[in-house]
């Protein structure tokens, strides 16, 4: 018999389904179509071509991204004018930006859309900001109808990014705060970025986990989410400066924190009126100095101890052995790299090759080596 037997009569399938569905208190998705299964090997993999860098370094194509703080971080800001630095081509945060068409998920502040907008375009000294679309009717991408609408304008339309605004408002139905509403974000925008190839950013609430003052921001759905994502990026502010911290970069070296700032741009309200709009851009130059001072400090310091490694070994050494020698941090390292390269101290003679000290590194390292027991 197909079914379950209950008070003297046989369920369905359907019936149990149903049963279970209002159990988990969400909606089972039937799949409109099952993918078929594909094998690939070597030259299948050795044809496709690797991500393109939406963000140098940050964010890369065909991935998840997570951008997420507590409220009143101006994590939606922040989303907002990398978005505007992608439709225009500009560097956002002091790093190469790739152009593109950007498609944004609003569920909320539609009417104050425009004014971003137009705040930004004033930033950035243009008239106008075009390859922008938008969605504000806050589409249900959890269920089966409005992710297949998404997708049949997905099919029409090409973009670089595409931005969730924000993940809670587009998945309402499933428990933001459990191990299913994880999964249910990550499952739809996994979706989304097979259907583009595109950046697919997922702008989340955050709320402070632990006990006690000062503990670190954790992710509504937790490790579930966390896991799920390619990139995880904390959102923080202090006054007027926010901070973005890396979290996770699956796939690629992790970024050091990244500095912006808030700053008002009055626009026209074209009602004889004037608003002041935020927007988010890189910290003036004369910002915080000290901290500036300190971290060129940090860095010396390290630049030293990688640079002493290299010495000890007495040979080429791998990143990997110099980040152990010197007892760096793996971001720290390639972070001064390319500075290490750049005022030859050391070399490489190919990708993947050792590293070698150069004859000015080994100046170099006796004059900080001086210097340091000097002070």
């Amino acid at each position: 018999m197909n079914g379950d037997f209950r008070g003297g009569r046989a369920f369905s399938l359907e019936e149990i389904r149903s049963l279970n569905a209002d159990l988990l208190n969400t909606t089972i998705l039937e799949p409109s179509g099952i993918p078929p299964i594909v094998v690939e090997g070597w030259d299948e993999l050795a044809a496709l071509k690797p991500p393109e860098w939406i963000l140098g370094n940050v964010i890369h194509s065909d991935s998840v991204i997570l951008l997420f703080g507590a409220a009143m971080t101006l994590k939606t800001f922040t989303g907002f004018s990398l978005m505007a630095s992608v439709l225009l081509g500009k560097d956002f945060a002091g790093r190469p930006v790739k152009k593109g068409k950007v498609l944004y998920l609003a569920a909320e502040g539609k009417r104050t859309l425009f004014m971003r907008l137009q705040a930004l375009a004033k930033h950035h000294s243009v008239e106008r900001i075009d390859g922008l679309r938008i969605i504000t009717s806050a589409p249900q991408l959890g269920e089966v109808g409005p992710m297949e609408a998404l997708m049949e304008v997905l099919a029409n339309e090409e973009f670089d990014l595409i931005v969730i605004d924000t993940g809670f408002k587009h998945f309402s139905k499933f428990d933001p705060s459990s191990a299913l509403g994880a999964l249910a974000l990550v499952s739809g925008c996994e979706d989304i970025r097979r259907k583009t190839g595109a950046a697919v950013m997922l702008i989340h609430h955050a709320v402070k986990g632990g006990r006690g003052k000062g503990k670190e921001l954790v992710e509504f759905g937790g490790a579930a989410l966390m896991a799920g994502v390619d990139t995880a990026i904390a959102v923080d502010r202090k006054d007027d400066f926010i901070t973005l911290s890396c979290k996770k970069q699956k796939s690629e070296e992790e970024f050091e924190p990244i500095r912006l700032q808030m700053k008002l741009v009055t626009i026209d309200t074209g009602d004889g009126g004037k608003r002041n709009v935020p927007v988010i851009t890189d910290c003036d130059s004369g910002h915080d100095k000290s901290e500036q001072k300190s971290s060129s400090a940090v860095d010396s310091i390290t630049l030293l101890k990688v640079l002493k490694a290299l010495r000890d070994l007495g040979r080429p050494a791998t990143a990997k052995e110099l980040i152990e020698k010197a007892g760096t941090s793996q971001a720290t390292f390639h972070r001064l790299k390319d500075t290490l390269i750049r005022e030859h101290l050391i070399s490489q003679q190919g990708e993947r090759q050792p590293y070698e000290m150069t004859e000015r590194g080994i100046e170099t390292l006796m004059k900080l080596s001086e210097t340091s027991h000097e002070s």
